[in-house]
């Protein structure tokens, strides 16, 4: 898993859908077992839901700033997801917000569902949302027709946008400091994409946040996700959503261990 390092502190500027909604959240709930459910990661909307949760995620700051705090039933730890050893059928669910687009390579996100398929009890459930690389072309041209015209879309589904455009001509990888790149040439003066769209030039400038960093995130296309579920898993469904920009590209996949 690669960290975000400068998230943890600014987690109120990012929106969805880079953030779940309280529908998304409502949803994950909705599709769960009751049981104990293991987290990757420390989204705030989900400990809000989930009673018996662990939530594990590799940034320590990630938890000292975004988590809502430890309960007699919500814990959380820092670990790596690849390297965590929690026996056979610890758990009910398995979820995650966006979380295994971060691990940054198909194997990588195949190896932790065959995991996940151990540390389930028979029955349980592998809830994650996804961001999923569209068939249809997102252009440069496209992406600048966005950046002249009054916004139909939030900033942070824009970085998204720019995402997808990027993985589409790199083999479903972001490398985010190119993300950078590509505003910086299609948005030379960030203060006339604010007033031409209307976005607030304080959230626009958290693309800087993608200045010197490391990370690397993965965003299949449905095909590819689905040839990642593991073989065993049983009762595969992609749920949508509605109510946020590119919700139609973030679907919640869900997948059951087999009884």
């Amino acid at each position: 898993m690669t960290a975000l390092p400068k998230h943890s502190n600014n987690w109120n500027k990012i929106t969805p859908p880079l953030r779940p909604t309280p529908a998304v959240a409502a949803a994950f709930r909705a599709l769960s077992k009751p049981g104990r459910t293991l987290m990757f990661g420390v989204t705030p909307e989900l400990h809000a839901v989930f009673p018996d949760l662990l939530a594990v995620d590799g940034n320590p700051e990630m938890i000292r700033s975004v988590w809502p705090g430890d309960t007699l039933l919500k814990k959380a730890q820092v670990g790596e997801w690849i390297d965590m050893g929690f026996a056979p059928r610890s758990f009910a669910n398995v979820i995650g917000d966006g979380a295994i687009t971060m691990l940054s390579s198909q194997d990588n996100i195949r190896k932790i569902q065959n995991e996940a398929y151990k540390w389930l009890e028979p029955g349980g459930i592998f809830i994650h949302r996804l961001f999923e690389t569209p068939s249809e072309t997102i252009s440069k041209d496209s992406l600048i027709e966005i950046l002249n015209n009054p916004a139909t879309i939030n900033w942070n589904a824009f970085k998204v946008m720019m995402m997808f455009h990027q993985a589409q001509a790199n083999n479903y990888v972001n490398h985010l400091p190119g993300v950078l790149d590509l505003f910086n040439e299609i948005a030379p003066d960030r203060n006339a994409v604010c007033t031409a769209t209307g976005w607030d030039r304080s959230a626009v400038d958290t693309i800087d946040f993608y200045q010197g960093i490391g990370t690397i995130t993965y965003k299949p296309n449905r095909a590819q996700w689905i040839d990642m579920i593991p073989e065993d898993a049983v009762n595969i469904n992609f749920h949508i959503v509605p109510g946020y920009d590119l919700c139609e590209m973030c679907p919640i996949m869900t997948w059951e261990k087999k009884r």
